[in-house]
């Protein structure tokens, strides 16, 4: 097997698990405690919205493996599949490519609003602003429900395709 190719799907499967595990951490166990915080949630995630590295992380993560998703495709990986795993390998990919503009589009516009508004509340802390936070913060989690479901997808259909005959 080709060196390359081999280099580039470590790379898509690394890129992708820092992306999606990172994702589902954040949906999962983090978001949910976040919201239980009140206030003391709001500054936590203050201070993890601030860190640089974790502001660029998933979008790194993100753009690095649909890069090499792509490359890989680029370079004829898909053509060891059936048909049927074919379809399933571009539906996956599709979905891929879905989760990186939805986290790009909506998610990371959130995450830069999020700071105002926590600045104006932290600032300001009426019942309103903060009633505006938690909105925010449930809409925040919606979102990244449909990114985590869409990179779920996106596992799948690179996962499956080996195994459909």
């Amino acid at each position: 097997m080709d060196i390359v190719l081999i280099l580039v799907r470590l790379i898509h499967i690394f890129a992708g698990i820092i992306w999606v595990g990172g994702a589902i951490l954040m949906a999962v166990v983090i978001g949910p405690a976040i919201q239980k915080m009140g206030d003391d949630g709001s500054k936590f995630m203050r201070a993890l919205t601030g860190d640089k590295r974790f502001i660029r992380l998933f979008p790194a993560a993100a753009i690095t493996t649909t890069l090499a998703g792509l490359l890989l495709f680029a370079m004829g990986a898909q053509n060891h599949f059936t048909q049927f795993g074919f379809i399933v390998l571009i539906i996956g990919a599709l979905a891929g490519i879905a989760a990186a503009g939805h986290g790009g589009a909506v998610l990371g516009r959130m995450a830069q609003s999020f700071m105002a508004l926590a600045d104006k509340v932290a600032q300001n802390p009426t019942p309103e602003n903060r009633a505006e936070l938690q909105a925010f913060g449930a809409n925040y989690s919606r979102h990244l429900n449909i990114s985590v479901a869409l990179m779920v997808i996106a596992v799948l259909g690179m996962a499956l395709p080996r195994y459909l005959s």
